[in-house]
């Protein structure tokens, strides 16, 4: 059973990747890091200046660590 907010639905199951320093969860249309669910073209256009407010120098480091790997699987959806 999952806890719902608002109108949030998925019609596909998402990908869940663990092990990671921060959980992510893929939907057809956002990518959630950690405790940031943002659409994929928001996460594709940040900054690296957004991506510190988030979490500073460690999501910095995470978000380009793994940037191009997140973005292509999401874009598998």
């Amino acid at each position: 059973d999952a806890r719902v907010y608002g109108d949030a639905q998925v019609s596909t199951t998402p990908v869940v990747i663990t092990g990671l320093y921060y959980p992510i969860t893929i939907t057809e249309t956002y990518i959630f890091i950690g405790c940031q669910g943002h659409t994929k073209a928001a996460w594709a256009g940040f900054t690296a200046s957004n991506i510190a407010k988030m979490d500073g120098e460690h999501a910095i480091s995470f978000w380009y660590t793994h940037k191009e790997t997140l973005l292509k699987l999401a874009g598998v959806y």
